[in-house]
C-alpha cells in the first residue's frame, strides 16, 4: 500500500477474498519453507496440497507439533484421526460423532 491518508469506506465480517497475484510482487518462489514452524504447518494442513504436505512434513514432526497447532475444530478432528489413529484417546475425546457401532 502506498503511504498517505486512507479512509475506511466499509467494514465486513469475514469478507470474501479475491486472489490477486500482483499483490505478491516481492514473493520469492524459491524461498525455503519451514515446515517445522507451527503456523506454517497449520497452513499446510488446512490449505496445502497433500503431495506437498507428504514431501515437507514428517509424521514425527506432525505428531510432535499437533497439540499446539492453531487449527479449527473440524481440521483438528480430522488430523487427530490421521496423527493418532481412530482408537487413540485424543481422537475419541473430540466433539465429532463416534465412528461405527
Amino acid at each position: 500500500m502506498q503511504a498517505g491518508e486512507w479512509r475506511v469506506t466499509a467494514v465486513s465480517w469475514r469478507p470474501s477474498f479475491h486472489y490477486n497475484p500482483e499483490l505478491f510482487w516481492d514473493a520469492q518462489p524459491d524461498a525455503t519453507l519451514d515446515a517445522d514452524n507451527p503456523v506454517v504447518l497449520a497452513r499446510l494442513l488446512t490449505r496445502g496440497p497433500l503431495d506437498l504436505l507428504t514431501r515437507l512434513v514428517s509424521p514425527q514432526a506432525l505428531s510432535r507439533h499437533f497439540p499446539t497447532l492453531p487449527l479449527n475444530e473440524d481440521a483438528r478432528a480430522f488430523w487427530a484421526r490421521v496423527v493418532y489413529g481412530f482408537e487413540h484417546p485424543s481422537a475419541e475425546s473430540l466433539t465429532s460423532p463416534p465412528l461405527g457401532p
